[in-house]
C-alpha cells in the first residue's frame, strides 16, 4: 500500500482527480472512504458527486475526527475521549498544581493565563503522543526532541505529560492518542479499511497526519491538493511535506508525481474541470491569484466582477458600535480607468465613500 499525492487546479471538490481515485477504490474493493476538512465540505462534496451522476453506493464521506471518534468507541480500550470542557478543567488543575512548585534556575515559569491554558489544551488535543515520555509518565529529556526544547517548552511539555497521566487515571483519552493508536488497533481486530481519499484539506494536526501515514501502510491513501498558483495554497504544500515526511519515517511508499495529474482536464460526465475553470472571468482569476500577495500587480477593473459587501454577524449589544468590519469588493465600471483598491476595515456605512477611478492598486485584501 502507499500514500499518493495528486495535484489539481480544479475548483470543485468532486473534481476529476477525486472521482478517478474514488472510481478506482470502488472498482477494487467496492468501498471508499473520503475525508473532508469539515461537515459542510463533506455535504458539499456529496452534492457535487450527485450532480455529476457519480455512484455513491459504498462511499462514506466524513471528517478524520468524526471517523476516529466512531472507530475508537468500537475498537478502543474502553476509555472515553476527553471533551473540550473536561480538557480545560483538567488542564487548569495541572497549571494550578505546578504554580506552587519551586523552580530551579534552568526552569522557566509559565503564566497562569487563559492564553497559556488554551495553548496547552491545543498541544494535548493535537499532539500529545508526539511528546516523548518515560515509563513513569514524565518528559523524556534524553529524547532528541526534548533536547532541542527551550526551558519554557520543556515545562509546557511536562505539564502535558502530567495531564496525560491524570486523564488516564480517570478513564479518559485524548483524541490525538486515539488517532495514533487506531491503525494498529484496527489491524489487531482484523478490521480492513477501504481506500481513503482526502480532498479539500489544506492543513492537519500532527496526530491526524500520523494516523493517515500509518493507515497508508495497510491501505491506499490519496491526498488531492490544489495547485492554482496562489500563495494561499502554500498551506497545502506544507501539508504535503509534513505528511510525506511522517509516512517516510514509517517506511510507507510515497507516490508523488511531478506536476499536475493527467486526469486534469480529462473529459467526464457533464462539463470537465478544465471547462469549469475556463468559465472564470480573467479579472476574477487575477483577483483570486492576488490574494495575500504583497507583490500583486495592478489589476484594471473591467466591470466583470460585481459589488459585494459582507457584514459578519454580531450581537445586538456589541461593545464596538462605532466601526464595522466589512469585506468590500468594489466594482469600477469599464468606462472608468480605475484599478482595484485594497480590502480592509472601513468606517460605518454612513461615512463610506464609493470607489473612485483614482483608487490605489490592489496589493492585498
Amino acid at each position: 500500500m502507499a500514500l499518493h499525492i495528486v495535484r489539481t487546479r480544479a475548483r470543485q471538490l468532486a473534481n476529476n482527480e477525486v472521482r478517478a481515485a474514488l472510481s478506482a477504490a470502488l472498482e477494487g474493493t467496492g468501498r471508499a472512504l473520503v475525508f473532508a476538512s469539515s461537515f459542510d465540505q463533506a455535504l458539499r462534496l456529496q452534492h457535487e458527486l450527485a450532480d455529476a451522476g457519480f455512484p455513491t453506493l459504498g462511499l462514506t464521506v466524513t471528517t478524520p475526527a468524526a471517523w476516529a471518534d466512531e472507530r475508537w468507541e468500537v475498537y478502543g480500550d474502553g476509555r472515553h475521549l476527553v471533551g473540550d470542557e473536561t480538557r480545560v478543567a483538567l488542564m487548569r488543575l495541572e497549571l494550578d498544581g505546578m504554580a506552587g512548585i519551586e523552580l530551579t534556575e534552568e526552569q522557566s515559569p509559565l503564566p497562569q493565563s487563559p492564553g497559556m491554558r488554551k495553548m496547552l489544551c491545543s498541544l494535548a488535543k493535537d499532539a500529545l503522543p508526539a511528546i516523548p515520555r518515560t515509563s513513569a509518565g514524565d518528559l523524556d529529556l534524553s529524547a532528541p526532541l526534548a533536547r532541542d526544547l527551550t526551558p519554557g517548552e520543556r515545562r509546557a511539555c511536562q505539564i502535558a505529560c502530567n495531564y496525560a497521566s491524570r486523564i488516564a487515571s480517570r478513564g479518559f483519552a485524548e483524541r490525538s492518542e486515539a488517532m495514533v493508536r487506531l491503525p494498529s488497533v484496527l489491524g489487531e481486530a482484523g478490521a480492513v479499511q477501504p481506500p481513503i481519499v482526502c480532498c479539500g484539506i489544506d492543513s492537519l494536526p500532527w496526530a491526524t497526519r500520523q494516523m493517515l501515514a500509518e493507515l497508508a501502510a495497510s491501505t491506499e491513501v490519496t491526498l488531492v491538493v490544489r495547485e492554482r498558483g496562489s500563495l494561499a495554497d502554500q498551506m497545502a504544500e506544507l501539508l504535503v511535506a509534513q505528511l510525506t515526511a511522517q509516512a517516510g519515517a514509517l517506511g510507507v511508499t510515497v507516490d508523488m508525481p511531478d506536476g499536475l495529474s493527467e486526469a486534469t482536464g480529462a473529459p467526464s460526465e457533464g462539463a470537465s474541470d478544465a471547462a469549469c475553470d475556463a468559465d472564470i472571468d480573467p479579472e476574477l482569476a487575477a483577483l483570486k491569484a492576488a490574494i495575500f500577495r504583497e507583490d500583486a500587480p495592478t489589476i484594471s477593473a473591467t466591470g466583470a466582477v460585481s459589488n459585494r459587501q459582507v457584514r459578519p454577524h454580531r450581537p445586538r449589544r456589541s461593545a464596538s458600535r462605532s466601526r464595522t468590519l466589512l469585506l468590500q469588493v468594489r466594482r469600477l465600471r469599464s468606462s472608468s480607468r480605475g484599478t482595484w483598491r485594497p480590502l480592509g476595515v472601513s468606517s460605518p456605512p454612513s461615512s463610506r465613500r464609493a470607489a473612485s477611478p483614482s483608487a490605489q492598486p490592489c496589493a492585498r485584501p
